[in-house]
Order: C-alpha cells, then sequence, then structure tokens
C-alpha cells in the first residue's frame, strides 16, 4: 500500500461545465473557443452557448470511470490536467470538442489498510508468487548447460 497508494486509491471526483462544440465546424473551432470566451467573460450565460448536443451542462462529484463512459477517455485524460477555475480546451471527447471549467476536484487520497486489505493482499501474493518462480526456474536452469553444436 505504501509503495503504489494510487493503485488502491478511490478515483477522484470532479464536478465541471462543459460548453460543446461541433467537431464538424473544427476548422473554426480555435476561433470559435476565443469567442465563446470573449462572450462568457462579458457575462453570458454560458448554458446558451456553444453548439446543441443530448449532454448534460454540468456534472457533480462525477468519478473518472463515470465521465470515460459519457465522454470517452482521452477527455478523462485531458480533464486530470485541467485546474478548477476558468474555461479550458477544446478539450475532445467522442462526441466532439468542448469547453471545460472544472469547478471542484475532490482527491481521495491513500486508502486505510482495513478498506483494502484483500486486494493489498492479493497483490502482494502474486507478485512474491511470480518472484518465487522466477527464483525457482534460475536454480533450475543454473543446473544445465546448453551447447549448440554446428551439423
Amino acid at each position: 500500500l505504501d509503495r503504489h497508494p494510487d493503485r488502491y486509491a478511490a478515483s477522484a471526483r470532479y464536478s465541471f461545465d462543459q460548453i460543446y462544440l461541433d467537431a464538424l465546424r473544427e476548422g473554426e473551432i480555435d476561433g470559435r473557443a476565443k469567442a465563446l470566451r470573449s462572450e462568457i467573460g462579458r457575462g453570458a450565460d454560458w448554458r446558451r452557448l456553444g453548439d446543441p448536443i443530448s449532454l448534460a451542462h454540468s456534472l457533480d462529484n462525477a468519478d473518472r470511470e463515470t465521465i470515460a463512459r459519457t465522454f470517452g477517455d482521452e477527455f478523462v485524460k485531458a480533464l486530470s490536467g485541467v485546474k478548477p477555475g476558468g474555461w479550458e480546451g477544446p478539450i475532445t471527447s467522442g462526441y466532439g470538442l468542448h469547453l471545460v471549467r472544472v469547478r471542484a476536484v475532490e482527491s481521495s487520497g491513500k486508502p486505510q489498510l482495513a478498506d483494502v486489505r484483500q486486494q493489498v493482499e492479493n497483490d502482494w501474493r502474486a507478485a512474491t508468487a511470480t518472484e518465487r518462480e522466477a527464483r525457482a526456474y534460475k536454480a533450475i536452469a543454473d543446473n544445465y548447460t546448453v551447447r549448440i553444436e554446428a551439423l
């Protein structure tokens, strides 16, 4: 658990807002993203901006797996690099491109051993079994000499 805390930690949870930008209009994306940020800065309602899509404008306290099922793995990877605050992007999803504003990230940190004991024990057993097997094969192989004779 101490050597691999990320392996046992629960997924971070994100609260974020998104504005969809239709990928069919990709040639205009950078200009549109800049224009949308300007409109938001002037007080425009961000929920009314962007292109229509049947996705929620906001997600609250969603874990990485839930976000990946909706938006895709690439989106989750990009989202993990966004700091809470302003609008970022465009970020690619399975639907197209989005401007994203992360409102909050809740990281679970290192779990208590009591909560993940069985998983830690199983991983430890698997790792030590692999090490013991490798040593056993090496001990056997050390007793043999391999010669290749030319025909």
